[in-house]
Formats: C-alpha cells, structure tokens, sequence
C-alpha cells in the first residue's frame, strides 16, 4: 500500500521527501517510486471533493476535468485481481464512469507531479509506470472508443506529450505529442485488442534522450500468468519520436462510449520492478511489515547515528545516516497499520536500544520539541 490517508490524516511534507529518495532491496524488495496512489481512500470519495490527495509523489490532489463530472466518478472497493507475483495491497479503486445510459461524456482524472519529468535530458532516462484496471465497456460498438491510461502534460500544454491507451478500435497503442492516433509524424505503436471486463495490469516503458535524439515509448498489457519478474521481452505498442517539454501533469482518460473504467495502483519509478514487483513501503515502516510500531522503533534505536544505513536500517530520507530527521518520520506515522493504543513515548519504555543512543532518544522523546503526539 502506498502512503495514503490514515485516519483522516494526509502525509506530511517529511514523509513525502523520505518516500521520493527511497533506496531499495533488489528481488522482490522496496520500491522506488517517483510518484504513486493506491486510491485507497474513504468508499464514496467522489473525484470532485478534493480530497483524492494521498499518495506519493504529488503537488496536487486528483482533479476531474470534462463536463460531466459526477457522483459516479468516485472511489470504491476494488475488485480487480492483480497478477500473480504482483506485490501491491489491493484496497480501494477509482471509477470513472461516461454517464450511462448515453456514454456520451468523456471523463478525465487529472493530478499535478511534484517532480517534473524533462523530455529532454542531458543524458539518457528511462522510466516505468504502471496501473491495474479493467474496461466495463456496456455500450461497445460506439464510436471514438479510446482510453488513455496513461499520459502526460506540459502545464499549458494543447496536446499530451505521451500517451498509451487504445484507439478507437480498442487497440493497444502509444504516441507522442498528441492524440488521436493517427499516422503522423510523431509515430504510432498500435498492435492487439484490448480485452474487456478482464483485469489487467497496463505497463509503458519510455526513454528519453537529448534534445535531437528520438525518444521512445512502449505498451503492453499482463494478465495472470504473465512473468513478472523481469521486464517483456516484446511490447504490444512501440514509437519513437524527439519529443521536447517539461512533463508536469498526469492524466487519466476514460473517453466517450466506453461506460465505465476502473483504476487502481498507479506507479511512477526508473525500473520495471519498481512498478510491477517492487513491494512499496510506508514511510516509517523499517522491517516492511506494514506496520509502524515497536520493532521499527528497536530497528532505528539499534541504528542510532548511523552514518551508512538502508532503509532496512532505519533510513527513511534516503542519506545514509539515521538521525533526528528518521525519528520524527517514525513519531508522525506511529502506529500506522496497527490500530495500537499504546503512545511511542510508552514504546520507548519496551525497547532496548543500546547507550548512549538510548539516553540521546528518551531526551528527545520526552521532551515533546520533536513531533506532536501522534492522535488516533
């Protein structure tokens, strides 16, 4: 589950640098996400309250545009199926709907990236993303069938720098600088059907280069059964173009007939098992069990000062060392996944951590300077 909402309670601005700089276990370890949500948000948050603004990686909260956006367009329990070997926990999910019966109305769900995304790199990038969704598609047959499950905007921007999705005849397709898909000169990738009310998890691969240096963008779909352990050997939409901008906002696109799309897990990093098989960690949360409570406390008290750990080890900037700035991300996130009543001063009380690093902390825990109580 990705740093979302606890009791009401959005991540701060700490936790937010601490999951950005997060250095990982390799083979099935922690993820490095630049930007991420598991829309795991209250049941009936719809997308026009604003309040669809957890996660990581984001300057903004979630954002409907188009003209019809409505009670429909909301979060849910989720009840699509990730594939095997996917390790993400599964909650909640976002629904977009185009407004049965006449599924007439596009509907789109758009959100501002912290870190922006240079198309022109002075050296080569490479970048993954992911999202789990399924296509309930009640009026097919329809025109202008395509969806976008993926791209990307200049602020300001006419047209998407990237995007992956499916034309209009429900292909597998990726372009650059604009949509629709059409033979141009900024090149298509287009190749299989994408089936409906199958759950699947869509992943695009693009690398960007220089400015005068073609950029390039990759699609496909993996269903269960599918090898998640490395990368595909074949994608099922590919394109090259030089394309240039600064990438600043992220978009979803349910467009007209298609009826209703669901999303969940969206994943931005650099590698392929950052977005598909990395398990993504909360911000605290040292032995990745999901918790933040006693043992992550002994692990950082066992670590004190620090100057070369992981984040197994307590780290939680991402600087090599354990210090002040690890403990006040454990105290505002104490307790998460636990539902435990006992306070983190009261915790120090059950730990042993070695002197003088237990001395320094009980100073700092009691003296009330470092973090506000943790309220549940």
């Amino acid at each position: 589950m990705l740093a979302q909402q606890a009791s009401g309670r959005t991540c701060k601005p700490a936790v937010l640098i601490a999951l950005l700089v997060i250095s990982g276990w390799a083979d099935g370890g922690f993820a490095v996400l630049i930007a991420g949500d598991s829309f795991d948000y209250a049941v009936g948050t719809e997308l026009s309250s604003g309040n669809l603004n957890g996660g990581i990686g984001w300057a903004s909260a979630w954002v409907g545009t188009g003209t019809n956006i409505g009670t429909a367009d909301q979060v849910e329990a989720s009840d699509i199926a990730p594939p095997t070997g996917y390790l993400g926990a599964i909650g909640n999910q976002l629904i977009l709907d185009t407004d049965s019966p006449t599924f007439n109305i596009a509907v789109n769900a758009q959100r501002e990236l912290a870190q922006a995304i240079d198309m022109s790199p002075s050296v080569e990038q490479t970048y993954y993303f992911s999202i789990l969704l399924r296509r309930d598609d009640g009026f097919n047959g329809g025109g202008s069938e395509n969806s976008r499950y993926f791209e990307l905007w200049e602020s300001g921007g006419t047209l998407p720098l990237m995007t992956g999705g499916t034309t209009s005849d429900e292909a597998t397709a990726v372009s650059f600088n604009g949509w629709p898909l059409t033979a141009s000169a900024n090149g298509v990738g287009s190749l299989g059907e994408v089936p409906l009310g199958t759950d699947l998890l869509a992943v695009v691969k693009f690398i960007l280069r220089p400015s005068g240096q073609n950029d390039e963008i990759y699609m496909t779909y993996l269903q269960d059964g599918a090898n998640l352990s490395s990368e595909p050997a074949s994608w099922m939409a590919s394109t090259a173009y030089d394309m240039d901008g600064s990438a600043t906002i992220f978009q979803i696109v349910n467009a007209r007939f298609n009826d209703q799309q669901r999303y969940d897990e969206i994943r931005l990093g650099t590698t392929f098992a950052d977005v598909v098989s990395g398990h993504v960690t909360h911000p605290g949360d040292a032995n990745g069990d999901g918790m933040v409570n006693l043992a992550d406390l002994q692990i950082l008290g066992d670590n004190w000062q620090s100057t070369n750990a992981t984040w197994a080890e307590a780290d939680f900037t991402g600087d090599g060392a354990v210090n002040l700035a690890d403990l006040q991300i454990l105290g505002d996130n104490w307790g998460y996944g636990t539902g435990a009543d006992i306070s983190l001063d009261e915790a120090f009380a059950l730990v042993s951590i070695p002197e003088p690093a237990g001395f320094s902390l009980l100073l700092l825990l009691s003296s009330g300077l470092l973090f506000a109580r943790h309220e549940r």
